[in-house]
This record gives C-alpha cells, sequence and structure tokens, in this order.
C-alpha cells in the first residue's frame, strides 16, 4: 500500500513527463481516481474489510475519500473527470452486474465528494441536477462514509517518519 501511495502521489504530484505529455488533464485527473478506486479494492483484500455492500462501490467510496485526504488541492478537478468519464461511458449495466450503471456511478462520486466538501463541489452537483433533497441526503451521508474509511484507515497508516 505504501509503495502505490508513494508512485500515485510522485506520479500526480511531479509526474512523468512522457506522460505528462501524452495524456490531457482531464485524463490525468480521472485516472487519479481509478487508481485509487483499485487500491481500494486492494485495502479491501489486503487487510480483509469486511464487505458489508457491493464491492466496486466500496471501492468508488475509498477512492473518492482519498481523494480528498490525498489531493484536497485537486479533488474538485479528480471528481468531476471521474464523474464526466462515468457519464461519457454511459454504460447501462445488467441488473446483476457487480457495477452500477455508469450513470449511478457518476452519481454516487458526486454525492460522496459533495457531502464531503459541499463548497468545493456545488457546481458540478447542480451541473448533474442534484435537488435540494439529493444534496441534504448527500451531506447526511457521505461523512459517514469518509469517518468510516479513516476508521480503517487509521491503523494501516505509516507513523510520520517512518
Amino acid at each position: 500500500m505504501r509503495i502505490l501511495v508513494g508512485a500515485l502521489l510522485f506520479w500526480a504530484s511531479m509526474g512523468a513527463a512522457q506522460a505528462q505529455e501524452r495524456l490531457s488533464s482531464f485524463a490525468q485527473a480521472g485516472l487519479i481516481h481509478v487508481i485509487l478506486h483499485e487500491m481500494g479494492h486492494a485495502v479491501i483484500r489486503e487487510f480483509d474489510v469486511p464487505i458489508l455492500g457491493n464491492e466496486e462501490v466500496l471501492a468508488e467510496d475509498f477512492a473518492t475519500v482519498m481523494t480528498h485526504e490525498l489531493f484536497p488541492d485537486r479533488a474538485g478537478e479528480i471528481i468531476a473527470a471521474r464523474a464526466d468519464a462515468h457519464l461519457a461511458d454511459n454504460d447501462d449495466a445488467s441488473i446483476f452486474s457487480e457495477h452500477p450503471s455508469d450513470a449511478r456511478r457518476a452519481g454516487q462520486v458526486v454525492c460522496v465528494a459533495y457531502g464531503i466538501a459541499p463548497d468545493l463541489h456545488r457546481d458540478l452537483a447542480q451541473r448533474l441536477g442534484m435537488t435540494q433533497s439529493e444534496a441534504s441526503s448527500c451531506r447526511d451521508r457521505a461523512p459517514e462514509i469518509a469517518r468510516a474509511w479513516r476508521r480503517v484507515m487509521e491503523p494501516l497508516w505509516l507513523p510520520e517518519g517512518a
């Protein structure tokens, strides 16, 4: 986990010159969330995190929470890129799919992000048509999700300077 986070932080902040030349800022931002999503799966598996719901949703929530924890200055850009990519994919998953539809995934990412930082994500939520009732629900739900992931992750972080 430490190696993955370190590599991700290095790539995102310093970046490989070739990768930055070849990838648009939209793709770079979206890729950060995708990598964090896959790291969510790794955390769940490697640390035997109980799966009390759809694992894909858990990993997506992990990515959204960790985006705010690890990249607070870029969270708005990263969340917008990931939501827009989901909407562009527009995959309508079957009722038995492990993945929710792409529209639902976009909504979940924006809902959790908005609930964590409403001021930062207000324009995105409005652009996607979030109602006042939905915004209220996201503000109620997202802090619980973020708190749960912070509780899971706290014993896994290395101490400062380690």
